[in-house]
């Protein structure tokens, strides 16, 4: 898994527990126990935890750089993850919000995506959630 499918994914999942949660706050409101809510508030719960640590991992993306012009690269590459996946923009939303084309937008993209895989060894270890 790369970066840029990491966060898709950490995207995708905090659209489907916000769906979740709203189910559930639904059910309760209503008054149903069932397996239904049992089983959803399980769900909730795994993506809760997903959601979490892949939040904690975007603010620990990529700190350590080799010189000052790769700390400026790592630092728009962290900015455009925030933006596209915790903040939800378009890609043209994404690169006004960073005063950049779109071209550069993609770039960047492709900048992230080839880092290679996300849980390689040069990258050490999987995301972890922090206490």
């Amino acid at each position: 898994m790369n970066w840029i499918n990491y966060f898709e994914k950490y995207s995708s999942d905090r659209m489907l527990l916000a769906s979740i949660e709203a189910e559930i706050g639904r059910l309760e409101h209503y008054g149903k126990e069932s397996k239904r809510l049992d089983s959803l508030r399980s769900a909730a719960s795994s993506l809760k935890s997903s959601v979490l640590s892949a939040e904690a991992f975007l603010d620990d993306y990529v700190t350590c750089a080799s010189c000052p012009k790769e700390a400026g690269r790592r630092a728009q590459e962290r900015l455009y993850l925030k933006l596209r996946y915790r903040q939800g923009l378009t890609m043209e939303a994404t690169a006004e919000a960073m005063d950049v084309s779109r071209d550069t937008a993609y770039r960047i993209r492709r900048r992230i995506i080839g880092r290679g895989d996300i849980f390689s060894a040069e990258n050490h270890s999987a995301p972890t959630v922090r206490s």
